[in-house]
């Protein structure tokens, strides 16, 4: 018995707790350097999970790396974080 008698919606939640949150803890980090073969591999056990039911939508390595890169730099741009000094300052256009 594979969900051991969990309703599909705490299936999701149990594997975004222990899966996905470790995987998205990481990507920044090593987001980059994924090589073809180690994102494949990512991907293969989010097929799995979504197949057998342990989580609701099909995602892939890119999409998280995407995802979790462009939610780091929105919060970077936020002038009470730590790095946001280190941005350059905004350029302003006019559009004529």
């Amino acid at each position: 018995m594979l969900g051991q008698g969990l309703p599909a919606d705490h299936l999701n939640t149990v594997f975004h707790a222990l899966v996905v949150s470790r995987i998205l803890y990481a990507l920044p980090a090593w987001g980059v350097f994924l090589n073809a073969g180690q994102s494949g591999r990512i991907d293969v056990i989010f097929k799995l999970a979504y197949e057998c039911a342990f989580f609701n939508k099909l995602i892939t390595a890119t999409e998280l790396s995407t995802q979790s890169s462009t939610t780091l730099f929105r919060k970077i741009q936020n002038p009470p974080h730590c790095l946001s000094t280190l941005l350059p300052p905004k350029k302003y256009v006019i559009l004529t």
